[in-house]
């Protein structure tokens, strides 16, 4: 079933008043440049309206801090708000661990980074460094099973994508409150079991970053879109007939 797609008020406001301009999150330890306060003000504006952002810049100009003030807002929206109060205990958690597959409860889950494995520790190092108030773990490994009976204390996960694709249907029992896929080129073919997997997931805002969103045809882009806004783009072998 496909996602209803928000009303383009959205459109008019950018038209008619431009992207408002946010106030960076509390406890965020970093001064960003003009280029990307405004990348961070668009992904604002962007998820604020119920759509998902693909943020498509060379490396090396701050998608990875953008998006960690993104992040770390998002979080501070969480803790202040009427769910935080109603996340699983520990103790709800560990017991589920024993019989997942008997438990069709949809739990509470955290922001989460899903990057490849190269990129795993880049992350953590550069959250630690900009957003130090972030509670944030690396779920990968042979004892990251453990790590779940913790997650309603974590604001930020990162793991691998060969992980994300392992751990679908322990994954899929969480509702996440913002996923970010970085290198989303990774995702380009629709096929992919990966690609399949992540559109199980249950997330309520998405992120998806990348230097380069289209390698070889315009076809490169739709995964990555269909990921972000289910439906947007029409179905796969629509879009490939409008290309040609």
């Amino acid at each position: 079933m496909e996602e209803e797609l928000p009303s383009s008020d959205w459109v008019e406001t950018i038209v008619n008043q431009g992207i408002p301009e946010y106030d960076l999150p509390q406890g965020f330890n970093a001064t960003l440049r003009s280029y990307q306060k405004q990348g961070y003000d668009w992904l604002r504006f962007i998820l604020e309206n119920g759509l998902g952002a693909l943020l498509a810049d060379d490396m090396g100009l701050g998608k990875t801090i953008q998006t960690l003030a993104v992040i770390q807002q998002i979080t501070l929206d969480y803790k202040s708000g009427p769910y935080y109060s109603q996340r699983p205990s520990r103790e709800q958690l560990t017991a589920w661990t024993e019989k997942p597959e008997h438990d069709d409860t949809l739990w509470v889950g955290p922001s989460v980074v899903v990057c490849p494995k190269s990129l795993l520790y880049n992350w953590k190092s550069e959250a630690a460094k900009f957003a130090p108030d972030l509670k944030v773990c690396t779920y990968n490994g042979l004892g990251r099973h453990k790590i779940i009976a913790d997650f309603s204390d974590y604001d930020l996960l990162i793991m691998s994508y060969g992980t994300l694709r392992n751990d679908t249907e322990i994954l899929r029992k969480f509702e996440f409150r913002l996923m970010v896929l970085d290198e989303s080129q990774a995702i380009k073919n629709p096929s992919s079991l990966t690609a399949r997997n992540l559109l199980k997931i249950p997330v309520k805002k998405r992120i998806a970053l990348t230097g380069t969103p289209i390698e070889n045809t315009l076809a490169d882009v739709w995964s990555q879109m269909n990921f972000l806004n289910p439906g947007l783009l029409g179905s796969f072998t629509y879009f490939e007939k409008k290309l040609h």
